[in-house]
């Protein structure tokens, strides 16, 4: 257990498990889905998911090794978080995720038509529901990721604009066919 853990055992014995459990696993689970549903729809674009998810690890532990931001918890014990804080590893890679999803694989509203529908008459609210799903977990990646004290809410937003700038050559260039769109 990391120190965190037990000053939250200690406080909310309940809560703490489900906390830990979400912040531990959320991030896979989200990266995981979210790689099947663009593998299933946009097949085209998967590879181009994964390396964008690859980016963003290595930029996040790129300007970690050079920022080299102590963590909020004080390592007392060799059971605390290790490496620097900033920017948020698991925030960065799921906004990555989501933005990556929103900008590449997402049908845009400037494409359907008024009732929820696009021009085809298929039914958007489905996929609309599915971003705002991508999107509240994670949020929730961040949001865990300070209460468990692993990182400060700035090093958050980092991770959220690291996520964004990561994902956002996506939309325009596509790895697969090496062209423009």
């Amino acid at each position: 257990m990391i120190p965190s853990e037990i000053i939250f055992e200690n406080n909310y014995p309940v809560t703490a498990h489900i906390i830990f459990f979400i912040n531990d696993y959320l991030i896979y689970s989200l990266i995981g889905l979210v790689g099947l549903i663009i593998f299933l729809k946009c097949k085209t674009r998967f590879l181009d998911y994964c390396f964008a998810v690859i980016v963003a690890l290595g930029a996040s532990e790129l300007i970690k090794f050079f920022v080299d931001k102590p963590r909020p918890l004080p390592i007392t014990s060799s059971l605390a978080f290790e490496g620097g804080s900033f920017p948020s590893t698991h925030t960065a890679i799921a906004f990555t995720v989501a933005f990556f999803y929103l900008l590449v694989c997402h049908r845009l509203s400037a494409k359907s038509g008024r009732g929820g529908k696009t021009k085809s008459g298929k039914s958007t609210t489905g996929e609309y529901f599915l971003l705002i799903v991508i999107f509240l977990a994670s949020i929730l990646v961040g949001v865990f990721r300070v209460v468990v004290k692993a990182h400060y809410p700035v090093d958050v937003l980092a991770g959220v604009v690291l996520g964004f700038l990561v994902a956002l050559p996506f939309r325009y260039y596509d790895l697969i066919t090496r062209r423009k769109r």
